[in-house]
């Protein structure tokens, strides 16, 4: 992650604008020993979903189980689920 300073943020929005959606970890602005990130409208939405997907009970468990179930070669192909 990129980190700046507020005064360098302050003078260089533009720039900080662009590079932000080029790197998907944001940019730290620092001021007085506080942090802040500045990130994508469309990175913070996709963190919002994964933080909300996160909170389903067990959800991690299922894509544990999905995931060694894959390595074994139990997969179900995309045609088999679509009528």
């Amino acid at each position: 992650m990129h980190n700046v300073t507020a005064d360098y943020a302050k003078a260089h929005l533009d720039e900080l604008c662009d590079r932000v959606n080029q790197a998907q970890e944001g940019i730290t602005i620092v001021r007085d020993d506080q942090s802040y990130i500045l990130l994508s409208q469309a990175e913070w939405e996709a963190l919002v979903e994964t933080a909300a997907i996160a909170r389903i009970p067990g959800i991690l468990d299922d894509v544990q189980a999905a995931r060694q179930d894959y390595k074994q070669g139990e997969i179900i192909a995309i045609a088999d689920l679509l009528p």
